[in-house]
């Protein structure tokens, strides 16, 4: 595989923005007759609906004017969630009148998972482009069955305490499996990182209880829920819960997701995310207010929020020479569409 070598890298660095322009309004007008025709359709539509998202998200995003782009076949799409509910179907029914048919089915899933997660991000990468040259991803089923069963197992026998290294495991695998046009990712790194994050959410949550029990006792007895209708006392107690958890939440994705852009490398450039978890409470938490109190119809708005604020806080730092860069990843690019079209279309979130 061509790659840039460190010789080939000039002497200065750009730090290039990641710009997106998106607006809620042209948005609005995408995902409003997209549920429209997904529910004609009794669900059919989804998967036009699906591409014509991502090609909206994908278009208005730039990096020094260079635009992507996302170019799968809809009908792809739709013949893997047509099987997927047909397993899920035979699973259903037949966990009422045939259990071992339905455990035989679900064992099958769970034996499938390396596959699945190599066969999806292979289908989302190499339907992905930026200024016209393809993304790739290497199908290497041994990795995706050692890092995901490993990593249970790991998990498993550690009583939990190996969570973060197989969480890093899994987003070094993809990485590392990742690249665009002849060029490959990389990510450096420990999960030593991960496991800083996870004890600070830890130590978060302690924090939260111990201000909480005093509470408690300082105004339990001034305050007695029985005295409220029991609809308002669950909403009392749901709600600081709720949003207990949110905050949680998104410490451990905003570290996480920092952590893994600032440790990932194309050929000899970085990328340099600085996330604020406070910003992104304060996102997370007003863009649900929006959505309850509008009934949804705000989704649009907060998604091009969301989007925007991630792009305006995520640099590449350009040490190639962008035409030298763009000329090595285009030489021979042409193979690595070669097997675009995977009939399973299958989301695996990841942390980047």
């Amino acid at each position: 595989m061509t790659e840039l070598t460190g010789s080939d890298a000039p002497e200065s660095t750009q730090h290039l923005s990641v710009q997106f322009t998106g607006r809620p309004g042209e948005y609005f007008r995408i995902w409003i007759v997209n549920i429209a025709l997904t529910v004609l359709t009794l669900g059919i539509y989804s998967a036009w609906a699906k591409v014509r998202t991502l090609r909206y998200f994908y278009s208005n995003t730039s990096i020094a004017g260079g635009h992507f782009d996302y170019h799968a076949d809809p009908r792809s799409i739709l013949i893997g969630r047509f099987i997927a509910v047909a397993l899920f179907s035979i699973y259903y029914f037949g966990a009422q009148y045939f259990p071992n048919v339905s455990l035989l089915i679900l064992l099958g899933v769970l034996l499938m998972a390396p596959w699945l997660l190599v066969r999806s991000r292979s289908f989302h990468m190499r339907n992905s482009s930026f200024n016209g040259i393809r993304f790739d991803f290497k199908r290497h089923y041994a990795g995706a069955f050692k890092v995901i069963y490993g990593g249970v197992a790991f998990a498993a026998v550690s009583l939990g305490l190996g969570t973060p290294s197989a969480l890093f495991w899994r987003n070094q695998f993809v990485a590392n499996n990742s690249a665009y046009g002849m060029t490959r990712f990389a990510l450096s790194g420990t999960s030593t990182a991960f496991y800083f994050i996870y004890l600070k959410s830890i130590g978060i949550a302690l924090t939260v209880f111990v201000l909480f029990g005093v509470f408690g006792a300082m105004f339990g007895k001034s305050f007695d829920l029985s005295d409220l209708d029991p609809e308002t006392g669950q909403l009392v107690v749901l709600l600081p819960l709720a949003f207990f958890y949110l905050v949680l939440g998104v410490y451990v994705s905003v570290r996480q997701r920092n952590y893994v852009w600032n440790s990932l490398t194309l050929g000899n450039n970085r990328f340099l995310s600085d996330l604020s978890v406070r910003y992104m409470i304060w996102i997370y938490a007003t863009n649900i207010l929006a959505i309850v109190f509008t009934f949804g119809l705000m989704i649009p708005w907060a998604k091009i929020r969301l989007a925007r604020y991630r792009a305006d806080h995520l640099t590449v730092e350009m040490q190639d020479d962008p035409d030298a860069f763009a000329a090595a990843n285009t030489r021979d690019s042409s193979a690595i569409g070669d097997e675009v079209g995977s009939v399973f279309d299958v989301d695996v979130d990841l942390a980047f």
